[in-house]
């Protein structure tokens, strides 16, 4: 079982646009030891349609990009203080997505522990407002390959239509089905998991060296 965290979104009255609650995260990250932190920032003016929006709507785009910027940025920062602190991340954002040349993305998405999957969201059972299914391509960034593998299964096989989704409708489709939220757990277990059993042949092989190293002091 996985003990979970607090939930730092909009929808619990937290606003991560805000200095002060930013700067609470940082603590209660660094205080908490929490081993993964899952991140979705808002992905308004960095999606797909994001270049259309920006040529054709200016104004629009430019309003969701100052509000979506602060969140993306922030993001950044929650992944590379994990990576410095030796834990994990992992993050999901619409494919493709700009929201990686954001400040410090970028050095985040260099660090040699950091790789990437694309999935389909119908593999997850993704449906539109007809009931097909909707392909929706995601890209998860994460810290570690186990975070990722539990996802791999969800590309698209090619056995079924997709439902054209735009606009307000496929802003609904932010919420994770089911079977993606899992996923996404169990690459988290089975991360957590991993880290604990490495630890405890770490700290076997380490006792054993030292009463090895021990008998040799006595016979010298």
């Amino acid at each position: 079982h996985l003990k979970s965290g607090g939930n730092w979104d909009l929808v619990t009255a937290c606003d991560l646009s805000d200095p002060a609650t930013q700067d609470a995260a940082i603590r209660y990250l660094k205080t908490t030891g929490a081993a993964v932190a899952c991140l979705a920032p808002t992905c308004t003016p960095y999606g797909p349609r994001s270049w259309q929006n920006y040529q054709q709507n200016y104004d629009t785009w430019l309003n969701s990009y100052q509000l979506a910027k602060p969140h993306a940025k922030f993001s950044g920062e929650v992944a590379k203080l994990q990576l410095e602190l030796g834990r994990d991340f992992i993050m999901e954002n619409p494919h493709p997505s700009w929201i990686y040349d954001e400040h410090p993305w970028p050095e985040v998405v260099q660090n040699e522990k950091v790789d990437s999957r694309v999935i389909h969201q119908c593999m997850t059972g993704q449906k539109g407002p007809s009931g097909m299914l909707v392909k929706k391509p995601t890209g998860f960034v994460a810290s570690h390959q186990a975070l990722l593998k539990p996802l791999e299964k969800f590309v698209c096989d090619g056995r079924h239509n997709h439902e054209q989704v735009t606009g307000a409708e496929l802003k609904k489709m932010a919420l994770w089905t089911n079977a993606l939220a899992s996923a996404a757990a169990d690459g988290i277990c089975d991360l957590i998991a991993m880290k604990k059993r490495n630890s405890g042949e770490a700290s076997q092989l380490n006792r054993r060296f030292e009463l090895s190293s021990g008998a040799s002091c006595r016979v010298d």
